[in-house]
């Protein structure tokens, strides 16, 4: 609980400050300026923030002015220029990398599908060389069944066991 009300605390002090540095560099509207004024005269809490934030403006006012000569302020300047110089180089760096990096991915998505088109047409001519593997002995045998009229006749040699004495014999 006493967190929350540092937090809130802290808060509260930020936005007092904010608005009373305003007021003293001149930057508040009209009806800013009322406002504090009006809650200076009424709370002595704000009066003393801006007593303190008043004495540490007159005191930065105190401090020596520090002159730079044109050599710090040209050296300065080129460690700018070269910082710029070099975050601009490395944009067009990981530019020029991502551009390679898309067509690389492209290429390989380019190659993928040629290479599964490929395999599909492939394996679709393929299925009809696998059939004419499958009746590759019937091929080969076609000038002994060229003769057989009709499978009604094959069936009533199959039926009458024609073919049983044959696999006797061989076996």
């Amino acid at each position: 609980m006493n967190a929350e009300n540092n937090e809130i605390h802290d808060t509260e002090d930020h936005a007092l400050n904010k608005e009373l540095v305003a007021y003293l560099d001149g930057e508040l509207n009209r009806d800013g300026v009322s406002r504090v004024e009006d809650e200076l005269s009424k709370n002595a809490e704000y009066r003393l923030r801006l007593m303190q934030l008043q004495q540490a403006w007159d005191l930065m006012d105190e401090l020596p002015r520090v002159s730079s000569d044109e050599s710090f302020t040209k050296s300065t300047v080129e460690l700018i220029v070269v910082s710029a110089e070099s975050e601009a180089n490395e944009t067009v760096v990981r530019r020029k990398t991502w551009r390679h990096v898309i067509w690389v991915i492209g290429l390989l998505s380019a190659t993928a599908a040629a290479w599964g088109g490929f395999l599909l047409v492939s394996q679709f001519n393929n299925r009809d060389n696998q059939e004419l593997l499958r009746d590759l002995p019937l091929v080969q045998e076609i000038d002994i069944y060229d003769p057989i009229e009709s499978m009604e006749f094959l069936k009533q040699l199959e039926a009458s066991g024609v073919f049983d004495e044959e696999l006797d014999d061989a076996i």
